[in-house]
């Protein structure tokens, strides 16, 4: 997995605001009838035995082992403007596989 540095920049922007000086971001995984959404959302900075902790540019990204195969290849982007928010692309060409939704 992968972060601009706009996605970058904009998660430490919001932790700042938050006031949060140490917290995973968790990369989660949801089925959504044929299809899945990845999402983002902060959690205290305690990972599960299931967990793998993966640190980009000094933040701090949690996910379970089983959703590893749905963020490899990935890069997290923020889109600004009408659409604003968290999204997950492909690596190559410009694909969105997920939903900009996220809990941050």
């Amino acid at each position: 997995i992968n972060i601009t540095e706009t996605a970058k920049n904009k998660l430490k922007e919001i932790l700042k605001q938050e006031g949060v000086e140490e917290a995973y971001i968790r990369i989660y995984f949801r089925e959504l009838g044929e299809g899945f959404q990845l999402g983002l959302a902060l959690e205290e900075p305690v990972a599960n035995e299931t967990d793998i902790v993966e640190e980009l540019d000094g933040l701090y990204f949690l996910y379970e082992r089983k959703i590893s195969r749905h963020i490899a290849n990935k890069t997290i982007d923020y889109r600004s403007g009408f659409n604003k928010g968290f999204v997950f692309k492909e690596h190559g060409p410009e694909f969105n596989t997920g939903s900009g939704y996220c809990e941050l």
